[in-house]
């Protein structure tokens, strides 16, 4: 690790949000999208759950392709959605709490392959409450589906270092997908793997010894 870091930038699900995967999985094969572990894991997704990851489809669109999937028109949108959000679990308080405390010595930011449906539900339920807002924990949002690109692509951390003009050495990227942390080390920003459950804590404060 670098001395001098000033930046933080933090993955969003796996690292802040917990995640029930095989949760969102059987509730998929319940709609009867079959073969859905195919297009969905904790690290990365494929076919149209990618597109609604890069943007290139809108809502609306991915609930049609899922009825497609499905072979079932009548599907609701709150069946599809409540599906698709049934992944995401909670931000811990302990985790709202650390953001807020280190943005007094840190600028951070998110940066996070997520989608739209997945990132209002976020950003209303964990992080506006208690009277606060999401530009309390973060100076930008770096989010996938609003920039066309996603971890691990190139142009992704070329955006981050240009957008928020910060210089990757002297910033840190905690995620918890190792090929997204190699890519950045291309760009020289230090990285954290993140595991399960581990607190967050101890490694800010490794920051300052």
């Amino acid at each position: 690790m670098e001395k001098g870091i000033k930046n933080i930038v933090f993955d969003l699900g796996g690292v802040l949000i917990n995640l029930d995967t095989n949760r969102c999985l059987q509730k998929f094969r319940d709609l009867g999208v079959k073969n859905v572990e195919e297009l969905v894991n904790s690290t990365h997704t494929q076919g149209i759950f990618s597109q609604l990851e890069h943007g290139n489809v809108s809502p609306a669109e991915f609930r049609n392709e899922i009825r497609r999937l499905a072979n079932n028109d009548s599907l609701t949108d709150e069946q599809i959605d409540d599906a698709w959000l049934s992944i995401l679990l909670e931000i811990p308080q302990e985790k709202l709490d650390l953001l807020l405390e280190i943005r007094h010595k840190y600028r951070t930011f998110l940066l996070s392959n997520t989608n739209e449906i997945h990132f209002d539900w976020i950003r209303r339920t964990q992080f506006e409450k208690n009277g606060h807002q999401l530009s309390d924990y973060f100076e930008h949002c770096f989010l996938s589906h609003e920039l066309g690109m996603a971890k691990p692509e190139d142009d992704i951390y070329e955006e981050v270092i240009n957008e928020a003009q910060i210089f990757a050495i002297e910033t840190l990227f905690i995620d918890d997908s190792e090929k997204n942390l190699n890519a950045s080390m291309k760009w020289n920003f230090n990285t954290h793997l993140y595991q399960s459950g581990e607190d967050l804590k101890p490694i800010i404060q490794s920051l300052d010894k």
